[in-house]
C-alpha cells in the first residue's frame, strides 16, 4: 500500500515538473490576436518571463515573398519555448533550413518544445496581390504551465508592383514590348491606362497555362511601368506571353526568358 502511494506521488510530481517546463508539446495555433484576445490563458499565466519580437521589412511589394524572423527570449526562470505565428492577409511558409517550426492551418507553430533561452525563428511571408496593409501576429510561451506573452504586432505596407511614370491621360490604351527582351531574370513592361478602372496583367507559358498575375488592382489614368522578376515564379528559359486586360480592352505581347 505504501509502495502504491509512493508511486502515485512520484507520477504526480513528474507530471507537475513536466507541465512546468514544456509548452504545448507539439505546437498549437489559433492563439494570436488575429483570432482571440485570450492567448494561451487556458494553459498559461500571462507574464513577462517570455518575450518575442519580429524583424523584417516594413514595406513589401504585392505578391512578393520575403523572410521575417521571430525572436523568443526566456527572461529568468526555466522552461522550454513555444509560439504561434499568424498573418492577417498574407501567406506564411517554412523558410529553408527550418528545424523548429511547422505549418498548421495556415499558421506557424513549434514542432516540439524548444530547449533554448533565446531562439530566432526564420519564416517566409508572401504578400497579398492587392496593395494595402497587413499584420503579423505572434503569441509566445515558456513552459506548459508557465508564462505566455504577446509579441508586438508587425505592421506591413503592401505596395503596388507598378510605378506611375506620367499622370497625363494617354490618347489610347496601350501595352508596349517589354525591355530588355530577351531578359534574365528581370524585365520592365510599360502600359497606358486611358480611364480609371481595374487592370490585370497575366503571364502565360507557351501552352497557354497562366503562371502569374503580377497586376490586379485599380488604376487611375496614366502611364505605368511594371518590373517583372521571373525568379519569383521559378520560370525556366522559354517563350512567355503577357496580357493586359481592362474592361473590354485586351492586348497581348510575347517575351523571351533566357538563362
Amino acid at each position: 500500500m505504501r509502495i502504491t502511494i509512493t508511486l502515485v506521488t512520484t507520477i504526480f510530481f513528474l507530471l507537475a515538473i513536466s507541465s512546468s517546463i514544456f509548452p504545448y508539446p507539439n505546437g498549437i495555433t489559433g492563439r494570436t490576436l488575429k483570432t482571440t484576445t485570450n492567448g494561451c490563458s487556458t494553459c498559461h499565466t500571462f507574464g513577462s518571463n517570455v518575450t518575442g519580437f519580429f524583424s523584417g521589412p516594413d514595406t513589401v511589394t504585392a505578391g512578393q515573398t520575403v523572410q521575417f524572423t521571430l525572436t523568443i527570449t526566456r527572461v529568468g526562470g526555466s522552461g522550454k519555448l513555444g509560439c504561434d505565428i499568424a498573418a492577417q492577409n498574407g501567406t506564411l511558409a517554412l523558410a529553408q533550413g527550418n528545424t523548429y517550426l511547422q505549418l498548421v492551418s495556415g499558421e506557424l507553430t513549434h514542432q516540439n518544445a524548444i530547449n533554448l533561452t533565446t531562439v530566432t525563428l526564420p519564416f517566409n511571408y508572401t504578400a497579398p496581390l492587392t496593395p494595402g496593409r497587413d499584420t503579423l501576429y505572434a503569441t509566445v510561451d515558456v513552459g506548459h504551465a508557465g508564462n505566455w506573452n504577446w509579441a508586438p504586432n508587425k505592421k506591413i505596407v503592401i505596395k503596388s508592383a507598378t510605378k506611375i511614370t506620367s499622370n497625363s491621360n494617354p490618347i489610347n490604351w496601350y501595352l508596349k514590348q517589354n525591355y530588355p527582351n530577351p531578359f534574365n531574370p528581370i524585365t520592365k513592361i510599360y502600359y497606358g491606362v486611358k480611364e480609371g478602372t481595374n487592370i490585370t496583367i497575366s503571364i502565360y507559358d507557351i501552352s497557354g497555362k497562366i503562371i502569374a498575375i503580377p497586376i490586379n488592382s485599380y488604376h487611375n489614368p496614366g502611364e505605368y511601368e511594371l518590373e517583372f522578376n521571373a525568379s519569383k515564379y521559378n520560370l525556366s528559359s522559354g517563350i512567355y506571353f503577357y496580357v493586359l486586360r481592362a474592361g473590354t480592352y485586351q492586348e497581348i505581347r510575347r517575351m523571351s526568358l533566357t538563362k
